[in-house]
């Protein structure tokens, strides 16, 4: 599809300099340290004299930016481009500049609460893929009894008032593939002690893919559908196993709504404290296969949960190493940004550019804390014909612990 860029044109260029961060734009003209760190090859003082000086062509496309946050990490200026980058993006969706599938997406998140533009009742899908799972699994022998905790079905997940709520996300539950992630997650609570329910058919789209689309004001709809659907259940605390789901709640919900009236945390830094608490023994046995762990933008940069998920895999791992990107410098796993949908191939090459820094410590193993890190590394790996094997932390734990068989 033809490339959709950054339009600086007459109306444009009048109301560029109204934008909110265009401070943060101006601290990028003279600099470039950034740029050689830029996973989808951006430079920002490019884009920055672009605008600011009025050129009729830009040379970088700002729809390539995966939101990693990166560039923000590495200023020496403590400028903050990647929020530039969302101002711009709204104000060239608002002109009408922004690329289409864009405005499909939003769309059908108004429509059908979902960025992919599934019924609702697709939510619920991933109980009805477990189940099936279990039940032949069972048949064939290879598992003696029911799991731990039973099959889950809607009637013992869906609550009218609940105390405690998972929010599983768009990507968990409309990906088979990310099935396990919310069974694992669910049977980890409950292993703790926890009560969780789910909300069901009404979860919305936590609203990040709109703001990074750049269209506000549905993302402002969606938050709100959101906010009072968890307060009418009573929710105390909301649990995540999205990166980007939880990012939202705690930044951005924040910023729109203020104080929100529940306790927002990401499934490892509930993990964590099990262990440290002794909800959760430590195990005896640890394991050898070498593991790596890669870290989510939106958990580690956007919300310093980092040590947390290292700390639960140290209890498990004997053999354990970091990619030579890691923590704060994590490299992009290549699903950010919504590149994916106007830039596949560049989405691609991020990934197995991540996937080869995992061979080069010789990974059997990679794990992550982000069901779109998941999704996306899986692919790089089949793409380069390896057989590094990616889960998420939720299932690596779930089964180490006995709570779901090793598939």
């Amino acid at each position: 599809m033809e490339e959709a860029y950054i339009v600086l044109d007459k109306e444009f260029k009048q109301k560029v300099h109204s934008i909110p961060k265009i401070e943060e734009l101006r601290k990028c003209f003279g600099c470039a340290t950034c740029s050689s760190s830029c996973p989808a090859d951006i430079k920002p003082n490019q884009i920055a004299k672009a605008i600011l000086l009025g050129f009729e062509k830009p040379t970088q496309n700002i729809w390539n930016c995966t939101m990693c946050i990166l560039c923000t990490t590495r200023c020496p200026q403590d400028a903050k481009p990647h929020e530039f980058w969302g101002e711009l993006r709204s104000f060239n969706y608002t002109l009408g500049n922004a690329p289409k599938p864009y405005y499909d997406l939003s769309k059908s998140v108004e429509e059908k609460l979902n960025p992919l533009g599934s019924a609702k009742e697709d939510k619920l899908g991933w109980l009805n893929i477990r189940e099936r799972f279990y039940k032949r699994l069972l048949k064939t022998g290879k598992l003696e009894k029911e799991p731990k905790h039973g099959i889950f079905n809607i009637k013992n997940l869906t609550k009218e008032k609940c105390k405690t709520v998972y929010f599983i996300g768009c990507t968990t539950s409309l990906y088979a593939r990310n099935s396990g992630i919310a069974d694992s997650t669910l049977r980890l609570m409950m292993e703790a002690g926890e009560e969780p329910g789910i909300i069901g058919m009404e979860e919305g789209c936590c609203g990040y893919p709109l703001l990074l689309c750049g269209d506000n004001q549905t993302f402002r709809k969606i938050a709100k559908h959101n906010v009072e659907t968890l307060e009418k259940m009573g929710v105390e605390k909301i649990v995540f196993s999205c990166a980007g789901c939880y990012r939202t709640f705690k930044k951005d919900y924040k910023n729109m709504f203020g104080e929100l009236n529940f306790e927002t945390f990401h499934i490892s830094e509930l993990l964590e404290k099990y262990f440290k608490e002794g909800v959760f023994e430590k195990p005896r046995e640890r394991f050898k296969t070498k593991t790596t762990y890669h870290d989510p933008c939106e958990l580690s940069r956007a919300c310093d949960v980092i040590e947390q998920p290292r700390t639960i895999l140290k209890y498990f791992l004997d053999s354990f190493a970091e990619m030579q990107n890691n923590k704060e410098s994590s490299l992009c796993c290549g699903g950010g940004g919504l590149v994916k949908l106007t830039n596949s191939q560049l989405s691609s090459n991020i990934a197995t550019t991540r996937v080869k820094q995992a061979e080069d410590i010789d990974a059997e193993l990679i794990l992550s804390a982000c069901p779109s890190c998941k999704l996306t590394l899986t692919d790089g790996v089949s793409t380069l014909g390896k057989k590094i094997k990616v889960l998420d932390i939720t299932e690596f734990v779930a089964q180490k612990i006995g709570l779901i068989p090793e598939a």
